[in-house]
């Protein structure tokens, strides 16, 4: 029997949870752990752990692009009556509504707020690239390179409250 032919449900034949939650997704490699520490006695800045750091949001790109390129393909068609409607108007949505809307725009949110961390650490870890520029950038640099991040994951929790 085909995976997607339709079948009478019993509880035996439904799939493994390893099976429903499969992916084929790569898992980003955790960064490494940077140390240059001055055990608390003064703050410092580690330029290549900067670059490290927005190197490994980088590698998040590539991940949750693939996960809104397949969320995007959704189409749930459980049958033709009462029940199986309400569930396709809940799940496929019409427009911007919808599970499936609501997910989109969250992982929308996300990738753009990753990315925005990103660009962000770069123009700070540009700005540290001499000894004299280290101490010149303030705290409020590095609070302005994150305000657009913050709006964005802002959106998060507003995209996903409807579902």
């Amino acid at each position: 029997m085909s995976k997607h032919e339709p079948q009478q449900w019993q509880e035996s034949s439904a799939p493994a949870a390893e099976q429903v939650h499969e992916t084929s997704m790569p898992v980003p490699a955790a960064p490494p752990v940077v140390r240059n520490g001055t055990n608390g006695a003064a703050t410092t800045v580690d330029v290549p752990a900067m670059n490290n750091f927005a190197s490994a949001l980088e590698q998040l790109e590539g991940p949750l692009r693939e996960a809104i390129s397949q969320l995007r393909t959704v189409d749930v068609h459980p049958g033709a009556f009462y029940h199986a409607n309400q569930i396709r108007s809940k799940v496929n949505g019409t427009g911007d509504t919808g599970l499936k809307a609501s997910y989109l725009a969250s992982l929308d949110s996300v990738l753009e707020g990753v990315m925005d961390i990103r660009n962000g650490i770069r123009t700070l870890s540009q700005k540290y690239q001499s000894t004299e520029d280290q101490n010149k950038v303030t705290a409020e640099d590095v609070q302005q390179q994150m305000k657009e991040a913050q709006g964005d994951f802002g959106h998060v929790g507003q995209s996903s409250a409807g579902a």
